[in-house]
C-alpha cells in the first residue's frame, strides 16, 4: 500500500489493519494472507478496494446533535468575538471524509450570522487523505437518508433537490475548501482559530497522535479552539491545551506556549525507502524460542533488574524525564515551584554543567558520552565527598521518537579525619585534587567553548548565507506578487466569464435532467416491452411492460443472460445469432418474429427489433430491443379475413340494390332539372354539344324544345361576337369555373334582336376519373334587376349633387357668420371698450345710468353672436367637448353665484339641493356643463316674477366606471303652453310672440341647450302648466377618475402690484380701437406702440426691442398671419405674440396657434384677461382661455 498509493500505514493500530485485511480477505475468499497478497499484488482495483477501507470514511451530519448545539452557542460565538472587525474566522476541518461534518459547521455559522445579524468573513478549510471522498465532499450531493439528521428547515434553506438526491446550496459551498492532504506527513495550515479531528486519532498509534496534536497545536492561534471525538484525547500534550469542555472534548490551545519542535514520523516501511547517508543498516531480528528453563531465567533478570540496577533515566530531546530506573535520589530532586521533569532542573547544581555538556555531545554525535570523576557534596554538614560519573546514551527505536539514557554511578567516598596533622595533609591533597579538577574542568569548558564557537560561527555563516537568499528570494517574491496582482485581475475576469459559463451549465444540467426525465418517462409509458442488453446479451434495464407482460421480476431478469430467463424460451439459434452480431458488426434487424408458449401467459406471437446504441459516458455498447405482441393482431387478421368474405357477399346484394336506387335517382333529378325554375344545360366536347337543357333555359334561348345535340353557337350564331366564346373555351381548358353578373347577352326574341340580362356560372363537367368532358351552364335572367339599380344609380347621382349643393351652401353661411361676428364684433370692441373707459370717469347719476344701459346692450348683443355661433358649430359638427377632471360641486357653485344677485333684485327664493352619493372628480366638459345650467336658469329667473327658483342635482345609477347624473331646473313662472313644448327647442323660436315682446330674447338658448345635452349622449325633458310654473331637465353620464383637478390661476387685475417697463408693440388698423388699445394699455402703467399693418411691426422690429406684440389677424398689405409667420421663420425672434381677433371661429384660433402666436384674446377685450395673459408671457408662463 505504501509503494502503490504513497501513504504510510504503518502508525495505524495493527487490530485495525487486521481487521480491515480480513475483512477483505472475506469479500475476496482469500484463506491465507500469502493468498490475499498475491491478489493484491495481481489485482489493481483491491488495491484501491483496501485503500478505501483502512480510510474508514465514517462520518454524517449534526454527529452527536449536543456537541453541535455547544459549538453553536458558545464555542464559536466566543471565537468570532476575537476577531477585529473585518478579520477573517478560519476552520480546518481534518479528515472530512465526504464533507457532512464541514458543511454542518457552515451551515451554523450562517445561522449565527443571520440570527445576529453580524457580518464576518469566514472560511472553512478541509482535508481528507482520500481523493474520492474530497471528490464527494466538492459536489456536495447527498441521498435523503444521509440527511436525516438535518431538520426540515436547513433542508429548505441550504439544499435544492436534485431528482432524488439534495445538492448543496452555492452560497455555502463556496464558503468551503477542500484538499487532498495527508496529516502526518504534508505541511499543515496554519494560524487556525478552530480545528475539528473527530474520531481519526482512535485508529492511530501513540507515536502518530502525538505528531497530529503537535501538528494541531502549531496551526492554532493562541486561543484557538480543537474539536475531538468522544473516545479521543489530547494525550501527552496536555500542558498545552486548557479543557473547554471535558464531555464534548472541547480544548483550548493555551496563550505563548511553543513546542520545541514537531516530531518526525520514520516509516516501520524502511524496506522501502532510500537509506541516507546516516541511516544505519537495518540488521533483521530473529526471535530464540525459550529453554526449558526459560521462566527461571526470565525471573532471575527481573530480580538483578529491580535490585542492582544503576540510577538511571529516559528522556526525550526536550529533557523531559520519561521514565526512572533504579535509585535517582541521591542525583536528582525535585525544586521549588512549579512542577517539572527537566533534568537539569531536578540534578544537583554540581552535575548540571557537565551533563548540559554531555547530553548536546551525545544528540550531535549520536554516540555514548562519558563524564567521570565529577565531586558532588550533598550533605553540606559534613565533609562527606561523592565521585559521580555520568553516561548519556543515545536510545533510537524505529518508528520511535529519539530517546536518550543517562546513568549516574557512584565513584568513591571520602571522609573528613579528626587529626589535625592528617585532615591538614588530606586538604592539602584534596585542595591540589580540586585544583586539577578545576583545571580539568576548564580545559573542558574552554575546549567546549571553542567547539561552541566554531559551532556558533558556521551557524552565523549559515545564517549570512541563508539571509543573502532570504533578501534575494524576497525580490522574486516582489517580482510573484505583481505577477500574481496581473494574474489576479486576470483570474478575476475569469471567474466572471466562468460565473457566466457555470449558469449556462447550470441550465444545460437541468434541461439534461429534464431530457432523461423526459425520455424515462415515455419509455415507462411505452405499451410494448424495452430490454437494455450489454454486449454479452446480458440484461441492464428493462421498462414496466417488459415486467408487465411476462410477468417476471427485476430481480429475476437484471444481470442475467437474455438466454437464461424464465425457461430459456429466447434461447432461440437464430435469434442469437442475430444479437450477437449487432455490437461487432454494428448490425440491427427489425421483425424477427418469434412464436412460444410461455407458462404464465400461454402462446405469444412477438416480432423483435434490435439496434446499437452507445453510452459515451462510459464508452459501453448496448443493444436496444423492442417486442412487439402481434398475437391479437394475427387473430385480428383471420376474423377480419372471414368477415371480408362475408362483407363482400352484402356489398354485391347491396350495390345491386344500390344500381336501382340510382337509376331512379337519376330519373328523379333529370325531371327536377328538366322543371326547374333555373335555366340549365349540359354542353359537351370541344364543339359545345348540348346534350341537356331544361325548359327554363331554352325559353330563355327562345329556339324552340329541338335543341340537343346542336351546338350552343349554332343554336344562337349572335354570341360568336362577344366574349362568351372565350370565356366557355377557358372553362373547358383551365377546369376554373366563370361567375358572371348581370351579364348582357344579346337573345333574339319575337324577331327582334333584345339586350338581356344574367346572372350566371360556368362550370366544368367532370367524369368519373376526373377528366373535363364538358361544360354545366347554370342561370336567370336579372333585366328587371338590372333596370333598377341603373336608376337607383342615377337617383344617388341627383343625391349627391344636392348634398354638395347643401354643404356649399353650410360653408357659405359659416362663413358668413364669420364675417358677420368680425363685422359685428369691430365695432362692439370700441364700444364696449369706450363705455368701460367713461365709466371710469366722474359720471352723474343719470350719465352712469345712460352709459350702463349702453354696456348691457353691447353684452347682450354679444351673447346673442356667441349663440348664433354655437348654433352654426352644432349644424358644421364642429363642436367638440372635452373630458378633463373637474369638481361639480364647484361647478354648481360657480353657477349659483352668477344668479345670487338677480334672484335678490327680483325677491326670489334660489335654492340648489346636491346629492351626498356624487363623486366628488368627475371627467367630462365643465364649460359646456356650465352653458347648459347657466341657459336653463337664466330663463327661470327671467320668466318667474315671484316664488323661487330651484335647482337639483342627483345620481341616478353607477357603476365602477361611470355614473348617469340628472340635473332638474324648476321655476313658478308664467309656464309654457302644452301645445308649444314641442316647439321651443327649435331655433329662433318661443312660446308666443306676446311672450317675445314682453321678456325679450331670441330663441336660441333652449336650442343650444338641446344640442349640447344630445350631443353629449343624454336626454332632456320639460314640465309646464301655464300659471304654475316650468320644470326643465336632462340627464348626463360622466366617467369616474382619480385624476388630481389642475388648478386654474386666479385672474386677478394686480394694480398695486403692476410690472413695470413692460413695452408693447400694438398692431391694428382700426383707428378706434388703436385709441382704444393705448387707452388700456396705459392704465396698466405698460409702454406701447401703434403698428397699422404687418409691415410696418416688421420694420419696428428691426429698430426697437419689445416685450410683447398684440398682433390683429385681419389687417391690408400684410395680415397678422402672415408677419407673425416672417417674425418665427425669417426673423427667428421668441417674443410672445398674443392674438387680437374678432373672429372668435375655431379656423382662426387654431390657425393662429399652428402658425407660431402664443395665445390670443377676442374682441371687445376684457381689461382683466388681456393683462393677466400678458404678464403670463412676459413671464414666460402660456394661460389660454376659451
Amino acid at each position: 500500500m505504501h509503494s502503490k498509493k504513497n501513504v504510510d500505514f504503518s502508525h495505524y493500530k495493527m487490530n485495525t489493519i487486521n481487521r480491515r485485511i480480513q475483512r477483505r480477505m472475506l469479500i475476496n475468499k482469500s484463506k491465507t494472507l500469502k493468498q490475499y497478497s498475491d491478489l493484491l499484488v495481481s489485482d489493481v482495483t483491491e488495491s484501491d478496494f483496501l485503500y478505501q477501507d483502512l480510510l474508514i470514511n465514517v462520518t454524517s451530519f449534526f454527529r452527536d446533535n449536543d456537541a453541535f448545539l455547544l459549538l453553536k452557542s458558545t464555542i464559536l460565538p466566543n471565537l468570532i468575538k476575537l476577531k477585529e472587525d473585518g478579520e477573517t474566522l478560519r476552520l480546518w476541518v481534518a479528515a472530512c471524509a465526504t464533507g457532512e461534518e464541514v458543511y454542518s459547521i457552515a451551515m451554523i455559522l450562517l445561522e449565527i450570522k443571520e440570527e445576529n445579524q453580524l457580518d464576518f468573513p469566514f472560511q472553512i478549510f478541509a482535508s481528507d487523505l482520500s481523493a474520492e471522498a474530497i471528490s464527494a465532499a466538492r459536489i456536495g450531493e447527498y441521498k435523503s437518508t444521509q440527511l436525516a439528521k438535518v431538520s426540515p428547515e436547513r433542508l429548505e434553506r441550504f439544499f435544492t433537490k436534485s431528482k432524488n438526491n439534495y445538492r448543496i446550496e452555492k452560497s455555502l459551498r463556496d464558503v468551503c475548501v477542500f484538499a487532498h492532504h495527508n496529516i502526518l506527513s504534508d505541511p499543515p495550515f496554519s494560524r487556525m482559530d478552530f480545528i475539528s479531528c473527530r474520531n481519526m486519532l482512535i485508529y492511530l498509534d501513540i507515536t502518530a497522535q502525538k505528531k497530529a496534536m503537535a501538528t494541531f497545536h502549531y496551526a492554532l492561534n493562541d486561543g484557538g479552539c480543537l474539536m475531538l471525538g468522544k473516545s479521543e484525547t489530547i494525550g501527552t500534550l496536555s500542558q498545552f491545551f486548557t479543557t473547554i469542555d471535558k464531555k464534548f472534548k472541547f480544548y483550548s490551545r493555551k496563550k505563548n506556549t511553543t513546542l520545541r519542535s514537531v516530531p518526525n514520523l520514520s516509516t516501520r516501511n524502511s524496506h522501502l525507502t532510500m537509506p541516507d547517508k546516516y541511516s544505519s543498516p537495518i540488521v533483521p531480528f530473529k526471535k530464540t524460542p525459550l529453554s526449558a528453563s526459560g521462566n527461571l531465567s526470565h525471573a532471575f533478570d527481573t530480580v538483578l533488574l529491580e535490585n542492582h540496577v544503576p540510577a538511571s533515566v529516559i528522556i526525550n530531546y526536550d529533557l523531559e524525564i520519561l521514565q526512572f530506573r533504579g535509585s535517582t535520589a541521591l542525583y536528582l530532586q525535585h525544586s521549588s515551584g512549579k512542577a517539572s521533569f527537566n533534568i537539569l532542573k531536578m540534578v544537583a547544581i554540581e552535575i548540571t554543567f557537565e551533563l548540559r555538556n554531555a547530553i548536546h555531545q551525545a544528540i550531535k554525535t549520536k554516540q555514548p558520552i562519558r563524564k567521570m570523576g565529577i565531586e558532588m557534596n550533598r550533605d553540606l554538614s559534613d565533609n562527606t565527598i561523592q565521585i559521580v560519573n555520568i553516561e548519556v546514551i543515545p536510545l533510537i527505536l524505529e518508528g520511535e521518537e529519539p530517546l536518550l539514557i543517562v546513568i549516574f554511578t557512584g565513584q568513591q567516598q571520602i571522609e573528613s579525619d579528626d587529626d589535625p596533622k592528617k585532615a591538614q595533609q588530606k586538604s592539602s591533597i584534596a585542595k591540589d585534587r580540586r585544583i586539577k579538577k578545576l583545571e580539568e574542568e576548564l580545559t573542558c569548558a574552554r575546549a567546549d567553548m571553542g567547539s561552541i564557537t566554531h559551532d556558533q560561527e558556521a551557524a552565523n555563516e549559515e545564517l549570512q548565507s541563508a539571509n543573502e537568499e532570504i533578501v534575494s528570494s524576497n525580490e522574486e517574491l516582489q517580482s510573484l506578487n505583481e505577477e500574481l496582482e496581473t494574474s489576479k485581475e486576470e483570474i478575476e475576469s475569469t471567474n466572471e466569464e466562468l460565473t457566466t459559463s457555470n449558469q449556462e451549465l447550470h441550465a444545460r444540467i437541468q434541461q439534461v435532467e429534464e431530457l432523461n426525465n423526459y425520455n424515462g418517462a415515455i419509455l415507462s409509458t411505452v405499451h410494448e416491452p424495452v430490454l437494455v442488453l450489454d454486449k454479452d446479451i446480458k440484461i441492464k434495464s428493462a421498462n414496466k411492460s417488459f415486467y408487465k407482460t411476462f410477468q417476471v421480476t427485476e430481480a429475476e431478469s437484471i444481470g442475467k443472460s437474455l438466454y437464461k430467463l424464465g425457461n430459456s424460451q429466447w434461447n432461440i439459434p437464430g435469434l442469437r445469432v442475430l444479437l450477437e452480431e449487432i455490437v461487432p458488426k454494428n448490425n440491427s434487424f427489425y421483425d424477427f418474429e418469434v412464436v412460444h408458449t410461455f407458462p404464465q401467459i400461454g402462446t405469444k406471437i412477438m416480432l423483435l427489433n434490435a439496434n446499437k446504441i452507445i453510452q459515451e459516458s462510459i464508452n459501453e455498447e448496448l443493444i436496444v430491443l423492442t417486442i412487439v405482441d402481434v398475437t391479437e393482431v394475427r387473430r385480428l387478421a383471420v376474423e377480419l379475413q372471414e368477415k371480408e368474405k362475408k362483407a363482400l357477399q352484402k356489398q354485391l346484394e347491396i350495390e345491386k340494390k344500390t344500381h336501382k336506387l340510382i337509376e331512379d335517382s337519376n330519373k328523379r333529378y333529370n325531371m327536377m332539372l328538366m322543371q326547374s325554375p333555373f335555366a340549365f344545360a349540359i354542353m359537351k366536347g370541344k364543339d359545345m354539344i348540348v346534350t341537356l337543357a331544361n325548359d327554363s333555359i331554352k325559353e330563355i334561348w327562345g329556339k324552340g324544345p329541338a335543341v340537343e345535340g346542336k351546338q350552343l353557337l349554332d343554336i344562337l350564331p349572335e354570341l360568336k361576337k362577344g366574349q362568351i366564346p372565350e370565356i366557355l373555351n377557358n372553362v373547358y381548358t383551365t377546369g376554373v369555373p366563370y361567375e358572371g353578373y348581370e351579364l348582357l347577352i344579346p337573345i333574339m326574341r319575337k324577331g327582334q334582336l333584345e339586350d338581356v340580362y344574367f346572372n350566371f356560372v360556368y362550370q366544368p363537367y367532370l367524369e368519373a376519373d376526373e377528366s373535363i368532358s364538358g361544360i354545366t351552364i347554370i342561370a336567370y335572367e336579372v333585366t328587371d334587376h338590372h333596370n333598377v339599380k341603373v336608376e337607383l344609380i342615377a337617383a344617388k347621382s341627383i343625391a349627391e349633387h344636392k348634398t354638395a349643393v347643401v354643404e356649399e351652401a353650410l360653408k357659405f353661411k359659416q362663413q358668413f357668420l364669420s364675417n358677420m361676428s368680425h363685422e359685428i364684433r369691430t365695432p362692439m370692441n370700441s364700444i364696449v371698450g369706450f363705455t368701460n373707459v367713461i365709466l371710469k370717469t366722474e359720471l352723474n347719476g343719470k350719465q352712469k345710468e345712460y352709459i350702463d344701459a349702453i354696456k348691457k346692450s353691447g353684452e347682450c348683443l354679444i351673447l346673442l353672436i356667441n349663440d348664433i355661433l354655437d348654433i352654426a358649430k352644432v349644424d358644421a359638427g364642429k363642436m367638440i367637448f372635452s373630458k378633463k377632471p373637474f369638481s361639480l360641486e364647484e361647478t354648481i357653485e360657480d353657477v349659483s353665484s352668477l344668479f345670487e344677485q338677480k334672484c335678490q333684485e327680483k325677491n326670489l327664493k334660489f335654492t340648489k339641493e346636491y346629492g351626498a352619493s356624487i363623486p366628488k372628480t368627475l371627467l367630462g366638459d365643465a364649460a359646456r356643463l356650465k352653458q347648459i345650467l347657466v341657459n336653463l336658469i337664466s330663463n327661470a329667473i327671467k320668466f318667474t316674477s315671484q316664488g323661487n327658483v330651484a335647482m337639483s342635482i342627483r345620481a341616478l345609477h353607477e357603476d365602477d366606471n361611470e355614473i348617469a347624473l340628472e340635473f332638474v331646473v324648476s321655476d313658478t313662472g308664467i309656464g309654457i303652453p302644452e301645445n308649444r313644448l314641442s316647439h321651443i327647442f327649435y331655433n329662433f323660436e318661443q312660446a308666443s310672440d306676446e311672450i317675445s315682446r314682453e321678456y325679450g330674447g331670441t330663441g336660441l338658448g333652449l336650442s343650444i341647450v338641446k344640442q349640447l345635452v344630445e350631443h353629449q349622449g343624454g336626454s332632456l325633458f320639460v314640465k309646464s302648466k301655464m300659471g304654475k310654473g316650468s320644470t326643465f331637465g336632462f340627464q348626463l353620464n360622466f366617467s369616474k377618475t382619480n385624476e388630481i383637478i389642475p388648478e386654474e390661476p386666479t385672474l386677478e387685475l394686480k394694480q398695486k402690484n403692476k410690472m413695470q417697463k413692460i413695452n408693447v408693440l400694438v398692431a391694428e388698423d382700426i383707428a378706434l380701437n388703436q385709441i382704444l388699445i393705448k387707452l388700456i394699455l396705459n392704465d396698466f402703467g405698460f409702454e406701447c406702440e401703434i403698428a397699422d399693418n404687418g409691415k410696418i411691426v416688421l420694420e419696428k422690429l428691426k429698430e426697437t426691442k419689445y416685450d410683447l406684440i398684440l398682433m390683429d389677424l385681419q389687417m391690408p398689405e400684410m395680415n397678422g398671419f402672415e408677419a407673425t409667420e416672417y417674425i418665427r421663420n425669417t426673423m427667428q425672434l421668441d417674443i410672445p405674440i398674443i392674438a387680437l381677433t374678432a373672429d372668435v371661429t375655431s379656423i382662426d384660433i387654431e390657425k393662429s396657434i399652428k402658425i407660431g402666436m402664443n395665445d390670443y384674446i377676442s374682441k371687445p377685450i376684457d381689461e382683466e384677461l388681456l393683462y393677466n395673459k400678458i404678464i403670463a408671457q412676459v413671464n414666460k408662463k402660456s394661460l389660454i382661455y376659451p
